[in-house]
């Protein structure tokens, strides 16, 4: 269960928007031409890059995310992992959220 998950365990975490940002720019993509790639908007690669993810992004997101972005397996790990902790910590420490599913 999340709740009792240590929250040492969140110090172990990379920042998403870090990791995403990062991947992106290792593999040469301006946000506005990945936000063509993914069909979202530029300022919407701007709120991942900054940690506002929108509430129904799913795993399968995240992995068209490393499709488009010719990710490695240990990059898509990476990015998932990120991801994952971004979620589960969001969770367990309740982050309110609009009517958009974006932290408030």
């Amino acid at each position: 269960m999340v709740n009792s998950l240590s929250s040492e365990f969140w110090g172990d975490c990379e920042d998403f928007g870090a990791v995403f940002k990062e991947l992106r720019e290792v593999h040469g993509f301006k946000q506005q031409r990945l936000a063509w790639r993914l069909h979202v908007t530029k300022a919407t690669i701007s709120r991942w890059e900054k940690n506002e993810l929108p509430h129904h992004m799913k795993v399968n997101d995240i992995k068209q995310v490393a499709i488009v972005l010719g990710c490695t397996t240990e990059e898509y790990s990476r990015l998932l992992e990120a991801f994952l902790c971004h979620v589960l910590s969001e969770r367990e420490f309740g982050k309110d959220t609009d009517d958009k599913g974006f932290e408030v």
